[in-house]
């Protein structure tokens, strides 16, 4: 799970921006700062690490070993999203990852190993199979990703259709009408 370029931010409802850049943090580097306005700053846990972004610039994106992430505490802004969110993220999958049986992870909103009502308020995942909305929605889906190649993954969801865009291109959609039920839970980026 890679940091995002450098295009203009939207002004209105924008819940949080990671660039994963170590030049621009300036303080910490273990630390993924939240340039939204709204200080939902993430700690990197584990095997996170910086590396080359799409365009080749070092330290300007994130390397997730499979076991490390970023928790950002919860707050009003992230627990807001509950009847439509968007997330976006630039990702490459290394060659050699074991993609088609794990995983992937882009945010979750919660770090609780049981699913409720609640928990997750919010995620973007799938496998190989599956794209995932929260607790509720789960469903079948094979994304066309290859290894060593960089995407543009977005998903939406306007509170009637789930919706996941690669590279610019709809490439799934599922009518869905369920509430995004808020908690107080950390969300995590690149862990379910």
């Amino acid at each position: 799970i890679l940091g995002t370029g450098f295009a203009q931010l939207p002004t209105k409802g924008l819940v949080a921006h990671y660039r994963f850049n170590k030049w621009e943090s300036g303080q910490d580097t273990r630390v993924a700062y939240d340039q939204s306005g709204n200080s939902n700053n993430g700690q990197m846990k584990g095997g996170v690490s910086y590396t080359a972004d799409r365009f080749g610039v070092d330290c300007s994106a994130l390397w997730f070993d499979g076991n490390g992430y970023v928790k950002v505490p919860s707050s009003s802004s992230l627990e807001e999203p509950q009847r439509a969110f968007s997330a976006s993220v630039w990702i490459k999958i290394g060659d050699g990852a074991d993609f088609f049986k794990q995983w992937l992870t882009i945010i979750c909103k919660s770090d609780l190993s049981k699913e409720s009502f609640n928990s997750p308020q919010y995620r973007v995942q799938g496998t190989a199979q599956t794209v995932s909305l929260n607790t509720e929605l789960t469903e079948n889906f094979v994304p066309p990703l290859d290894f060593d190649i960089w995407y543009f993954y977005v998903y939406t969801y306007d509170g009637t259709t789930l919706r996941v865009y690669l590279d610019g291109n709809e490439v799934y959609n599922f009518p869905y009408r369920g509430s995004l039920n808020p908690n107080d839970y950390p969300l995590e980026i690149g862990r379910d």
